[in-house]
């Protein structure tokens, strides 16, 4: 044999090994024989080259306590027969525990109760299909299962995630559980550093220390209930672009540090809140995050406390449960909010509670009454006010300041609100200093009802020559641009009617979605019978998704193969010719 065929032997040697490290280990598979049994509860079922003993109980259940062998498929039955049938409930304690073997497993019973360890460490195992309910995961039931890609399953009852069920598990991606969840507990999704989607249940009672900390990959969270969140629960969750907790349930506990270094690899990351005191946000970490915040004063709060969230430089924008009647002075002083939706049950905002923000229109509530000693001003990016007619009273330099109002709308239509007792403009006026920003439109606007009977005193309350009124006796359309930008925020048409639609306002790192009367999109050829309002929704805009990763390893080793193999093929050849 030449030295050229020697080489291509050689080289095709390797080839052999680098597949044979590729491989898993098959375990050895024990001297056990059906009926072998450890007590005189148990039973051993061969079915080769696997082994599975069961634990027997009295109300004709099984419980799975090992298994051994070397299929890389297998099937755990909903019914084993020995004298007689039981059924199998529970996967026992390290039942698959260290597997090497297994890839994929199908568990056939109606309801089945993982317990402690089930399949920790079983490193090959990729997928684990339920055909029936799962009525309890318990302590590290998956954990270190690091090429397990996904989980499906539906719960029967309400069921806990226990302690590090899934921790580490490397290379799961997707979690999908329906059914009831009361707790997330300690750590149960710790280190799944691939996992991008979860869906869960809508209503959590606790999700628990570190439950999803480290979850480098996971990019949206969203359930509408959740009481208690813990220590570090999200915490260095990079990725993630959006975390909604929904409704006006308050967030009864936030930990330490729960959102600490989360979102910081996400683009234009946003959070939604509902809890009653900044105090939660800073513990939380959230005040130093990235994320902005979209904050919900919650159900039961009647009054935000004065200065309650006061300089947040990431509260982005606010919304109220309808329990709440007043605001406090200071309340959201020196936020960088850009738009807030009042419930119809304010009556109060207090001095300089919204002063310097950044909101754009302010829609105000039909029950409000009192306006505070500068609630609005030094609002630089005001373009809008509408002031219902059940504001009796707006203090001084109430919306002073704002340099870009450009429609003020008062809907009363007998007599304006008691106003500063002023008898020629200045510093105390309502719109003191307002609408008189260089490179903006001409003409201001001041819509008034027709026959309103006191109209004079507002020429104290603006700045001379720059408002223009307009007595107006049809309906208005008020397009409420939600933090987004509009040419016109009221139009006013007459009885039957139709109403144009504007043209596409726009708010950064948004989609917008259409205007919406109240909870449905609003149909421009419908007719106008009354004043209504109309509202921007938006949708965050989600950034591009990135390519899924691949096992590098794998990979390698398949363009290792290929390239020996060419080699070796081409000094067979060369060998063959010189032979």
């Amino acid at each position: 044999m030449n030295k050229f065929r020697i080489v291509a032997l050689s080289l095709i040697l390797l080839a052999i090994a680098v597949i044979s490290a590729s491989l898993p280990v098959h375990d050895a598979a024990p001297d056990l024989k059906l009926g072998d049994s450890a007590t005189s509860s148990s039973v051993v079922i061969v079915d080769e080259p696997d082994y599975y003993m069961y634990d027997i109980h009295e109300n004709n259940e099984a419980t799975l306590t090992k298994y051994s062998g070397s299929s890389a498929k297998i099937t755990v039955p909903a019914v084993i027969e020995v004298d007689k049938r039981y059924r199998v409930t529970a996967i026992g304690s390290m039942a698959f525990a260290d597997n090497k073997t297994v890839k994929s497993i199908v568990l056939e019973s109606s309801s089945i109760a993982l317990e402690n360890l089930a399949f920790a460490n079983c490193q090959s195992l990729e997928s684990i299909t339920f055909k029936g309910m799962v009525e309890k995961i318990d302590q590290k039931a998956f954990a270190m299962c690091t090429n397990l890609k996904s989980i499906s399953m539906l719960t029967d009852g309400t069921i806990n995630i226990g302690l590090g069920a899934f921790s580490s598990c490397k290379s799961l991606e997707t979690v999908k559980i329906t059914g009831r969840i009361d707790t997330i507990e300690v750590g149960a999704f710790s280190d799944c550093s691939s996992l991008e989607s979860i869906i869960l249940p809508k209503n959590i009672r606790e999700i628990s220390d570190a439950a999803f900390s480290y979850c480098s990959s996971l990019k949206e969270f969203n359930v509408d209930k959740v009481e208690i969140i813990g220590n570090s629960a999200f915490k260095d969750c990079k990725k993630m672009e959006k975390f909604v907790i929904e409704g006006y349930v308050e967030v009864k506990s936030i930990g330490e540090n729960a959102f600490y270094g989360c979102f910081t690899d996400a683009r234009d990351p946003y959070i939604r809140i509902p809890v009653s005191t900044q105090e939660q946000l800073e513990k939380s970490a959230l005040l130093k995050s990235p994320a902005k915040i979209h904050l919900v004063i919650p159900d039961g709060i009647m009054v935000v406390t004065e200065s309650a969230f006061r300089n947040i430089g990431n509260l982005e924008s606010v919304e109220f449960s309808d329990t709440v009647k007043s605001i406090m002075d200071h309340a959201f002083e020196g936020d960088f909010i850009t738009s807030v939706k009042f419930p119809e049950s304010l009556t109060y905002i207090g001095n300089c509670a919204f002063m310097d923000t950044d909101i754009r229109s302010l829609i105000l509530p039909s029950k409000l009454e009192i306006i505070g000693t500068q609630a609005f001003a030094n609002m630089r990016f005001l373009e809008s006010v509408s002031i219902p007619q059940s504001v009796i009273q707006i203090g001084d330099a109430a919306f002073a300041n704002a340099g870009n109002l450009r429609e003020i709308y008062f809907m009363s239509t007998e007599s304006l609100p008691m106003m500063p007792q002023i008898t020629e403009y200045n510093e105390q006026a309502v719109f003191y200093n307002s609408g008189i920003r260089e490179n903006q439109p001409a003409v201001k606007m001041i819509y008034l009802r027709d026959g309103l009977s006191d109209a004079g005193v507002l020429a104290d309350q603006i700045p001379a020559d720059v408002f223009k009124v307009d007595y107006v006796d049809n309906y208005c359309v008020t397009f409420d641009s939600n933090g987004g930008s509009v040419d016109a925020a009221f139009v006013f048409v007459d009885y039957g009617d139709k109403v144009s639609e504007p043209q596409t306002p726009q708010k950064g790192g948004y989609e917008f979605k259409g205007w919406y009367d109240g909870t449905k999109p609003y149909d421009f050829n419908e007719r106008v019978e009354e004043d209504i309002t109309l509202t921007a929704a938006w949708e965050k805009s989600s950034s591009s998704k990135l390519a899924p990763d691949y096992n590098v390893y794998y990979v390698a080793a398949i363009i290792l193969v290929v390239a020996l193999v060419a080699l070796a093929l081409f000094f067979y050849r060369r060998g063959s010719k010189k032979g």
